[in-house]
């Protein structure tokens, strides 16, 4: 199915914004404080640390989406806390499969196609899924697949720019690294630095032409974020950002680009520095299944890059040297095991070249998906530009 949409005009004040899909989705986000304890008990301290969120988490660094959540407690009744944490917390949470693929007829330009797919443990999460259109001056300028309630963005498009955002696990860590995470996790929180899903709000609405994928790679290499993973793609190329808290690895790519949740360099290490890796890294996010470990959590996001990556080789070497990917074949990709599995709760493609941005494919999963629900065939979204 695909989620319903809903405008969110930026000419409104920002506590109006939400105001229609506040009230369509009260009960659900109700359940906000349901899940905030669910995040909680992944930590070492839920009971303290709830204390403390109830009198600390009271806004977030930028006074424009500190006003929309205050207006979204407003009109949800859902206190001030958690709706910061709510959108403050999701963003270092996110499993994920993203890439970008050219679909141009070999005689023309480059055409990136931007695809994705949001996995997580999080199945309240599964019943706020929405598409916003982003209004300004009464023109839609860009669209996101997000959830009710939330400002940030972590998947996005608008005209010369698409945006995602994975889940980075945090290999080779010391005591002093985790100590400066948490630093910088804590002052993101208190509102005094700018979340990772603010910052890519920012390249998604910001007025004017978007930033160009040099701008991006040279701001994000000495931005402090919380590692993760950034896809960008412009009509013409596509950018990878493996994002450490303070540095980055760039790639760039104008024919085929993927990634899961490890960096491209785990790829080629021989199996003692795999193990070693394996042995040294705890993960406590509540993104999969509890009885996972780090081994689990590699093996899976190496097994759905694989299965993109062979995907995207087998049709190229199908096709005829006068033509490449198209929409709907990315779309079979995006539907196939398993880049699709239990945990995804959304696919999607997007279209930088097109003026707003384009959604050319969503396919939401408000059910966890079993095997035999999966569709060979998944239907396009009309789209004027790939008939």
């Amino acid at each position: 199915m695909q989620p319903s949409t809903y405008q969110i005009n930026l000419d409104l004040p920002p506590e109006e914004r939400y105001e229609a899909i506040c009230k369509d989705f009260r009960d659900q986000l109700d359940d906000l404080k349901a899940l905030f304890s669910e995040i909680l008990e992944a930590t070492a301290a839920p009971k303290l640390l709830e204390w403390l969120s109830r009198k600390l988490l009271r806004r977030v660094y930028s006074e424009e989406e500190t006003r929309e959540m205050k207006g979204i407690s407003s009109i949800t009744g859902v206190p001030i806390h958690l709706v910061v944490a709510y959108n403050t917390l999701l963003d270092v949470m996110s499993g994920c499969t993203s890439g970008a693929v050219n679909t141009s007829q070999a005689s023309s330009s480059p055409h990136m196609a931007h695809f994705r797919t949001l996995d997580w443990h999080m199945e309240p999460l599964r019943k706020v899924m929405i598409c916003a259109e982003y209004v300004r001056s009464g023109k839609v300028i860009a669209r996101a697949v997000t959830y009710a309630g939330y400002v940030g963005v972590l998947t996005g498009v608008r005209s010369g720019l698409s945006i995602s955002l994975n889940y980075r696990i945090r290999m080779d860590r010391t005591w002093w690294s985790d100590f400066l995470l948490g630093y910088h996790n804590v002052v993101m929180l208190l509102g005094y630095r700018k979340s990772i899903s603010s910052i890519l709000r920012e390249y998604l609405l910001s007025p004017g032409e978007p930033a160009s994928l040099d701008e991006i790679a040279t701001q994000l290499s000495s931005t402090r974020t919380s590692p993760c993973y950034l896809t960008f793609a412009t009509p013409s190329q596509a950018l990878l950002v493996e994002k450490d808290r303070k540095s980055a690895t760039i790639i760039v790519d104008d024919k085929f680009l993927a990634v899961t949740n490890h960096d491209v360099a785990v790829e080629s290490w021989p199996e003692e520095r795999w193990m070693e890796a394996v042995r040294a890294t705890e993960v406590t996010q509540p993104i999969y299944p509890e009885e996972w470990g780090i081994r689990e959590i590699l093996e899976d996001s190496k097994a759905r890059k694989d299965c993109v990556v062979q995907l995207y080789k087998s049709q190229s070497k199908r096709r005829t040297r006068s033509s490449e990917v198209q929409i709907k074949d990315i779309a079979k990709w995006l539907e196939t095991q398993p880049v699709l599995n239990s945990l995804t709760h959304f696919s999607c493609i997007m279209d930088p070249s097109i003026d707003g941005g384009g959604l050319v494919w969503v396919q939401a999963y408000p059910e966890a998906i079993e095997d035999e629900a999966i569709s060979p065939e998944p239907p396009l979204l009309p789209h004027p530009s790939f008939d």
